[in-house]
């Protein structure tokens, strides 16, 4: 487990470059298999879910009984993390904090799949030949909707948008 722990970290700060040419097999001889992720169906099945339910519920909380300065705080809190729920639905941003409830029944996922390590599909810089895509998967965790799960299949057929272009639309609004 922590050898799956260090691949999973190795690749996330590399780029998850695991599969380049140099790397396409492990020790013992078997091809490096990566379990890959749209980040955007995480996301989206996340801000749809009972869990951002919850954190909304209990910010709401927080505000009704703030101070003028906590009220404050707890509103450019929540427009931070409208932008990021943005970010991670339409573009390519990391969804780790989404990831991370779901650790060990990610890593089962994983190793049900025979793969060895875990990327978003969006920051994979090897041969996708060598991947295994477990976005399915990790969106059922979060107990989706019908009409969740039918958005994020209509997902697949488009790319994610430029973090950048996503900024600058946000400004004129």
């Amino acid at each position: 487990m922590l050898t799956l722990l260090f691949i999973i970290l190795l690749a996330t700060f590399s780029g998850c470059d695991i599969n380049s040419n140099k790397t396409t097999t492990t020790d013992d001889g078997k091809p490096v298999i990566t379990a890959i992720y749209d980040s955007r169906s995480i996301a989206v099945a996340y801000y749809n879910s009972s869990f951002n339910d919850n954190y909304h519920a209990e910010l709401k909380k927080q505000f009704e009984t703030a101070d003028p300065k906590t009220k404050k705080q707890l509103e450019k809190q929540a427009e931070e993390r409208q932008q990021l729920a943005h970010l991670q639905a339409f573009s390519d941003k990391p969804v780790d904090d989404l990831l991370e409830p779901f650790k060990s029944e990610i890593d089962t996922i994983i190793t049900q799949n025979g793969a060895t390590t875990l990327c978003s599909r969006w920051q994979y810089k090897g041969n996708f030949d060598n991947t295994v895509d477990i976005t399915d998967e990790i969106v059922k965790l979060y107990n989706p909707s019908e009409k969740t799960l039918k958005t994020v299949s209509h997902m697949k057929d488009n790319p994610p948008v430029p973090q950048w272009k996503l900024k600058l639309m946000s400004a004129f609004h």
